[in-house]
């Protein structure tokens, strides 16, 4: 057939094309980057070039600063450098702001540089964010217990869940009391009485209001509250509301309880009559300071809270009750054990140092009593917090016991054991613990990295109409036209050249004015 080669010549080989091709190095080959151009020579490819160790290396007409040139007309940046275009820049962490040609960083707006980190850029308020942080640019965030101030922004005041009734909070879960207040066990600022108002109740600042049945107390300067007769106790006294409690020797008249009338003792009782006809008393007993002929108990000891009605016997008061290691001295006595405290008054239970009474129902239980509420915890002995379960405490506060989380929240609050809340402008991603910045109209084109703010994904730009949205962007601009996707100018009308920077001339396209029609 005509035209076909029959032989190809010493050297060549054929090809699947049936055309005749040098043969280089025995038909092997010939190394990376060259191509084999005659027999056993082999030559650099196109866009490659001999370097002195007789390779052949991609070329980049224009060089490759601050990188190397890795194929023909593309170059790769060293580390520590970027992308721009054609060109490797300096590519520094700045967060928040972007890197310039002197590594230093320059900050987006609402954001200045951190005073101790020079590639950090912090969020901008203008005001003073007083018990909070800043954020974001011009907003505050309230601090663990604040709350932020109704009319200022920017100002966080302390809160207290239960709004400080009679005082006010001056610290997180803190009240502190007006004038005339005091804290109870419930921590609520009830009135005061300094001196105390026993067998009463405490209205008002030292304004003791007696119980039903008890006065004050005129006698003594302390505003107690004693028991009152409606009727004078004669020879005795009033030891409970409208009970005389009649002194020895006498007893109390059957149709006026009130009145202690003397027992009818036979002359000379308790003791004989001497020569002379004078009364002498028996041992132990002697003579009644009101009655001569009669003989009365004598105890060696005065009786306290009680009658002497035997020699050196002692018998107590209703209420009281002998106490073991002083016979003489009759005790208070409490139906109920005092827990935490001591009967110091019949039924009365007065609490230790650190304990006061919080139930009405338990007028014996005294319970421990910390100065500062208990904050997500119990108040298990004086001023000692045992927190709840799930909950630590607090370094800074040994009264606050705060939620713990076994997993560290980030960009969020461990606000409940285990749980985690998310700052201002975060939302919750797939792990329950990790917040993640939200953009309100979300982020083409890009990644949300901070509250509403965008950063753009390599070879592209912010939209200069739509800060949430980025547009590809061509390495050479393209001031007079649309960037397309494979990052080359769609000119607008009367413009050209690959950035779009060249005017038509449309001159010679307009009729002449001295054309004749």
């Amino acid at each position: 057939m005509q035209g076909q080669i029959e032989q190809c010549c010493a050297g060549y080989r054929k090809n699947s094309a049936d055309v005749c091709v040098p043969i280089c190095n025995g038909g092997v080959g010939c190394p990376p980057n060259e191509q084999c151009s005659a027999p056993n020579n082999c030559s650099c490819k196109s866009g490659y070039m001999k370097n002195g160790r007789n390779q052949c290396t991609p070329v980049c007409p224009g060089g490759c600063p601050d990188g190397r040139c890795s194929s023909p007309n593309i170059c790769t940046c060293n580390d520590g450098f970027i992308k721009l275009g054609s060109l490797c820049i300096h590519a520094c962490e700045c967060k928040n702001g972007h890197c310039m040609m002197n590594n230093t960083c320059v900050c987006d707006d609402g954001y200045i540089l951190n005073k101790n980190k020079t590639n950090e850029c912090v969020p901008f308020c203008p005001n003073t964010c007083v018990n909070s942080d800043c954020t974001a640019p011009d907003m505050c965030t309230c601090k663990n217990g604040y709350i932020r101030h109704k009319s200022k922004s920017y100002t966080c005041i302390p809160w207290c869940p239960s709004g400080c009734q009679n005082g006010k909070c001056v610290s997180p879960y803190s009240c502190e009391c007006n004038e005339g207040f005091m804290k109870n066990h419930n921590y609520e600022c009830v009135p005061g009485c300094k001196s105390g108002c026993i067998n009463g109740q405490c209205k008002g600042s030292d304004v003791c209001v007696c119980n039903e049945g008890y006065v004050k107390n005129t006698a003594s300067d302390i505003p107690d509250c004693v028991p009152k007769c409606d009727k004078e106790c004669v020879n005795g006294e009033c030891t409970q509301p409208n009970n005389c409690t009649c002194f020895f020797g006498y007893t109390k008249d059957l149709e006026s309880p009130h009145k202690c009338v003397p027992l009818h003792l036979k002359e000379c009782a308790n003791g004989s009559y001497s020569a002379e006809g004078k009364c002498v008393c028996s041992e132990g007993y002697k003579k009644d300071d009101m009655n001569p002929d009669i003989c009365v108990p004598d105890c060696t000891a005065e009786c306290v809270n009680g009658n002497c009605t035997a020699p050196d016997k002692c018998t107590c008061y209703d209420g009281y009750t002998s106490n073991v290691t002083h016979p003489n001295h009759c005790i208070p006595s409490c139906s109920e054990e005092c827990i935490n405290g001591e009967c110091l008054q019949p039924e009365v239970c007065h609490c230790h140092s650190g304990y006061a009474l919080s139930n009405t129902k338990e007028p014996n239980n005294c319970s421990p009593v910390c100065d500062e509420p208990c904050i997500n915890s119990d108040c298990a002995a004086p001023n000692v917090c045992k927190c709840h379960e799930g909950y630590i405490k607090s370094s800074s506060n040994e009264t606050k016991c705060e939620p713990f989380c076994t997993e560290t929240c980030v960009n969020s609050d461990c606000t409940a054991p285990n749980v985690c809340t998310c700052h201002e402008g975060y939302k919750n991603s797939s792990s329950m613990h990790v917040c993640v910045p939200f953009c309100t109209n979300g982020c083409v084109n890009g990644e949300c990295i901070a509250p509403d703010k965008c950063e753009c994904h390599d070879g592209f730009v912010h939209d200069s109409k739509l800060s949430n949205r980025c547009v590809i962007k061509c390495p050479a601009g393209c001031t007079n036209g649309n960037c397309l996707e494979n990052r080359t100018c769609e000119c607008n009308e009367e413009w050209a050249g690959t950035d779009c920077s060249q005017q038509r001339d449309t001159i010679h396209d307009r009729p002449s004015a001295d054309t004749v029609q």
